[in-house]
């Protein structure tokens, strides 16, 4: 059964996001066209898609959307007397339809659970335009046994497959996902919510670009019980969400947005002596999560 379905996002919002990444483009790689811009830069693990997400959530933070949001999820799960805490991950997310679609994999993000740092989490995946299966996206599977004997794993457990594993397995894996799959139906503006046990993964786009954002909350009782590390990781997050922002940025690369908001994190970092995690400019380059907030690890 596919997550319930919201209404979450305005236009205004949705502008601003499509501001945010031909800005980056024209500020930070601006030696590429529009074409080799998407094909080189735009995978959702690229420090520059990276720094468009940083960038887009630094901007809502300034509105009241995450308050907003928070609403809409406490009186979608009936849990009016919950603390909400921001989740430290998210991503901006723009595909495009490959003219190969027939010769590749039916996913482009492979069946998993979200479960970065080991917190139980709410995540909401907005779609900021039309989405459905000629777009691709957000996608569910029916918990047959087939899909549960090949995908379920217990808290704590890595996924069973990663992403290089399916590729290397999916001629198989697309047999049984194909008929189990339950593809993305939301209107622009509207956003889908899942839990930490919620199996889930991606289609390609067919024929239409795809654009989306996903962002998670956390209930303060839950993350009581996780680990030291992930209790601070957090805590800082939600303390000063712009600092953390900007340390974010400046270790990738983008040192334009970094330094309007935090005029001081050059002379920061030069005492934090902290390694830079990516390089926004590197085409065709990934950069895993968990390479994120490292800064905090010292």
């Amino acid at each position: 059964m596919r997550p319930e379905s919201f209404d979450i996002f305005t236009s205004k919002e949705i502008i601003l996001y499509r501001d945010i990444y031909n800005s980056v483009k024209k500020t930070l790689i601006n030696d590429y066209g529009l074409v080799d811009f998407n094909n080189y830069y735009s995978d959702h693990e690229s420090p520059t898609m990276k720094a468009i997400a940083y960038r887009f959530y630094g901007k809502l933070l300034e509105t009241n959307f995450f308050q907003a949001a928070e609403i809409a999820l406490k009186e979608n799960r009936n849990e009016d007397d919950v603390t909400y805490l921001r989740h430290p991950i998210f991503y901006a997310r723009t595909s495009y339809p490959n003219s190969n679609i027939n010769d590749l994999p039916l996913l482009e993000g492979h069946p998993h659970f979200d479960r970065a740092y080991l917190i139980p989490a709410y995540s909401l995946w907005l779609a900021l335009d039309i989405v459905n299966k000629e777009t691709g996206g957000l996608c569910f599977f029916d918990q047959t046994d087939e899909i549960v004997d090949l995908f379920n794993v217990g808290w704590g457990n890595l996924n069973k497959f990663s992403y290089d594993t399916y590729i290397k397995n999916h001629k198989k894996l697309d047999v049984i996902l194909k008929n189990n799959i339950l593809h993305p139906n939301l209107n622009e503006g509207q956003a889908y919510i899942f839990n930490s046990y919620t199996l889930h993964g991606s289609t390609r786009p067919l024929t239409k670009r795809r654009l989306s954002f996903d962002f998670r909350f956390v209930r303060k009782n839950d993350l009581l019980k996780c680990a030291p590390l992930s209790i601070r990781l957090v805590e800082a997050f939600n303390n000063d969400p712009l600092d953390i922002l900007s340390k974010n940025m400046f270790l990738i690369g983008d040192y334009i947005e970094a330094k309007r908001l935090n005029s001081k994190i050059e002379s920061l970092f030069s005492n934090i002596h902290v390694n830079k995690v990516a390089d926004i400019t590197v085409k065709n380059q990934k950069m895993n999560w968990r390479l994120e907030n490292s800064f905090l690890n010292k």
